[in-house]
C-alpha cells in the first residue's frame, strides 16, 4: 500500500518540564480553559486560570491550575475574569502540547489586559500531556497596554502569539521577548489556528471579517494578513475560533446572537472562494471556543458559549441547518469556560524485539524521524549500524509487528517481525557511516488516523557466511495520529 503526500511539517518537541507531573490528559476527551475559582464573582481584575478535563460525556475528570504568583524563572500566568476575547486554547500541531497566552499579573490586579508589559509581561504557557505547565516564556517586548489572546505551536518550541495589538508575534520557548511575524493590518487579532501548515487567524478589524493566512506556512519573518477569498471585509461579523474539518471546510465561531447571524458558521470553499453554507444556531446564547472531531463522515463540534458566568460546553452533529445543540457540561457560577481543545488521537512510535548485527558487530537501528501524523509530509524510517554503501531495505506492513520468525537463509538472530507478504519493501544505499533513510509521507486525510503500521530494515553485509547475509534491525510500530 502506498501513501501519498500532503504538505505539513511536524517535529518531536524537546525541552525539560518545571513543574511537578499532574495525571495525564487522555486522548478522547476535552479541555477548557476556565477562568475563577468560584469564590466571588468575576470582574476585570487578574484572575486564577484552569485546565478543566472533561469527559465527551460531560463528567469532569481533573483541573490543571496554572500559576497565581512568580517564583524564580515561573511567571504567574491569571487572565481577567470579563475580558471574553481572552483565553483562546491550543493543540500543538504534534499534539503533545496546549497553550495559551496571559499575564503575569498578580491575582487581583485590575485589567490587566491595559499595563503595560513593564507592569505586566505577557506570558505564553505551555502545558504537556502529562499535565506539566511551563510559564517561563515572557514577552517583555510587545502587547503593551493591549490584551493578548492566543498562542500556538507546532512542537512546543516556537510559539506564534497575537492579541489586541502588535499583529502576530514569534518568541521562542523559554524566551523574554518576540519579533514580528506579521506586518501591516489587521494588528487587532482574536485566535490562532494552524491547518495543513499554515498559519491563519481570525479578527474583526479594518477590512477583516473572518479568517485570513498570516504569510505563507509558518512565518518567520513578518509577512502580510491576507483574508481569505469569500470572507466579509466590512463591519458586521464577530469571528472567534475556528475549526478546520478538511482544506474546504471550515466552522467558525460568530458570538453575535442568533437574530443577527451568530453561532457556528460553515464555511465551504469551491473554486478557491469560501462562502457562508450556513449557520448552527445554539438557543438563548452564542459561542467563542471551538473544536471538534471527524469520524467515519460525522463532524461533531464542541464549543463555549458566550455566557458571562456559569457557562456551558455545548455539542453539535452537524446534519444540516437544523441540527439540534446538547449540553456537555455546565461550570460552576462566578466561573467562566473559555478556549476548548478536544484532545484528538496522537501518534506514537514503539520498537521491540532484537536485531541482529552486521559483521562489525554493529546491530542496525530503526527510527522514524517525526511524530506519526496525517498530513506529515516529513515523516521518514531511518537505520543506522549498517555497513557502508551498501544496500539497506526497508520492509513496510499494514498491521501490527509479529513475534519474530526466522529467515531461511540468513542468519539464525534475524528475526522478521513484519509480516509477509509486505505492503512496501524499498531499497536505500546506506552512506559512509552507514546510515540510510525512507521517505514517507503521510496523507492528510483522517481516514488514516489510528492505523498501525509495522516496519523493519535488513541490510545487505557480503561479509557474513550466510546464503542470504543480511542484518536486520529490531522491529518498528507506529500509529497515525491527527
Amino acid at each position: 500500500m502506498n501513501l501519498h503526500p500532503v504538505r505539513i511539517l511536524a517535529s518531536i518537541a524537546v525541552a525539560l518540564q518545571l513543574a511537578v507531573a499532574q495525571t495525564p490528559f487522555t486522548e478522547g476527551n476535552l479541555v477548557a480553559i476556565r477562568v475563577g475559582s468560584g469564590t466571588g464573582a468575576l470582574t476585570n481584575a487578574a484572575s486564577p486560570v484552569f485546565l478543566d478535563e472533561y469527559s465527551r460525556s460531560g463528567t469532569l475528570l481533573r483541573s490543571v491550575a496554572l500559576p497565581t504568583v512568580t517564583a524564580g524563572r515561573t511567571a504567574a500566568c491569571t487572565l481577567s475574569g470579563t475580558a471574553a476575547s481572552e483565553g483562546h486554547l491550543n493543540l500543538s500541531t504534534d499534539g503533545q502540547y496546549l497553550s495559551l497566552a496571559g499575564y503575569s499579573a498578580a491575582l487581583g490586579t485590575a485589567n490587566p489586559g491595559s499595563l503595560t508589559v513593564t507592569n505586566a509581561a505577557r506570558v505564553v504557557a505551555r502545558i504537556d500531556m502529562a499535565g506539566n505547565v511551563d510559564s517561563t516564556t515572557l514577552l517583555t517586548n510587545t502587547f503593551s497596554s493591549g490584551a493578548v489572546r492566543s498562542a500556538i505551536t507546532e512542537d512546543g518550541v516556537n510559539f506564534w502569539v497575537c492579541g489586541s495589538n502588535s499583529g502576530v508575534q514569534l518568541t521562542q520557548f523559554g524566551g523574554f521577548t518576540s519579533t514580528a511575524a506579521s506586518t501591516g493590518t489587521p494588528t487587532n487579532l482574536r485566535s490562532l489556528v494552524v491547518y495543513n501548515g499554515q498559519l491563519f487567524a481570525s479578527s474583526a478589524s479594518g477590512t477583516h471579517f473572518g479568517v485570513s493566512t498570516v504569510g505563507t506556512g509558518m512565518p518567520t519573518t513578518a509577512e502580510s494578513i491576507t483574508l481569505s477569498p469569500g470572507f466579509p471585509s466590512v463591519t458586521g461579523p464577530s469571528p472567534y475560533d475556528f475549526f478546520f474539518v478538511g482544506p474546504d471546510t471550515c466552522y467558525v465561531c460568530d458570538d453575535r446572537s442568533s437574530a443577527t447571524g451568530g453561532g457556528i458558521q460553515k464555511w465551504v470553499r469551491a473554486s478557491g472562494v469560501w462562502s457562508l453554507a450556513y449557520t448552527l444556531s445554539p438557543s438563548n446564547t452564542s459561542v467563542r471556543g471551538i473544536s471538534g472531531s471527524l469520524d467515519a463522515g460525522v463532524v461533531t463540534l464542541f464549543a463555549t458559549s458566550t455566557n458571562t458566568s456559569g457557562n456551558a460546553i455545548l455539542s453539535v452533529v452537524d446534519t444540516g441547518p437544523s441540527s439540534t445543540f446538547s449540553t456537555v457540561a455546565t461550570t460552576a457560577a462566578n466561573t467562566v469556560l473559555r478556549g476548548i481543545r478536544f484532545l484528538r488521537p496522537r501518534g506514537r512510535v514503539v520498537t521491540s524485539g532484537v536485531g541482529s548485527p552486521a559483521s562489525n558487530s554493529l546491530v542496525p537501528t530503526i527510527a522514524a524521524t517525526a511524530v506519526p501524523s496525517i498530513g506529515n509530509a516529513a515523516f521518514a524510517l531511518t537505520t543506522t549500524n549498517c555497513p557502508p554503501f551498501t544496500l539497506a531495505a526497508v520492509i513496510i506492513k499494514v498491521g501490527p509487528l509479529t513475534t519474530g520468525y526466522g529467515l531461511l537463509g540468513a542468519p539464525p538472530a534475524c528475526l522478521l517481525y513484519v509480516a509477509l507478504p509486505e505492503d512496501i519493501l524499498a531499497g536505500a544505499f546506506t552512506d559512509a557511516a552507514g546510515n540510510a533513510q525512507y521517505s514517507l509521507p503521510l496523507p492528510n486525510d483522517p481516514f488514516f488516523v489510528g492505523l498501525r503500521v509495522g516496519a523493519q530494515w535488513l541490510a545487505v553485509d557480503y561479509a557474513l557466511p550466510y546464503t542470504i547475509p543480511v542484518a536486520s534491525s529490531q522491529g518498528l510500530e507506529f500509529v497515525i495520529g491527527s
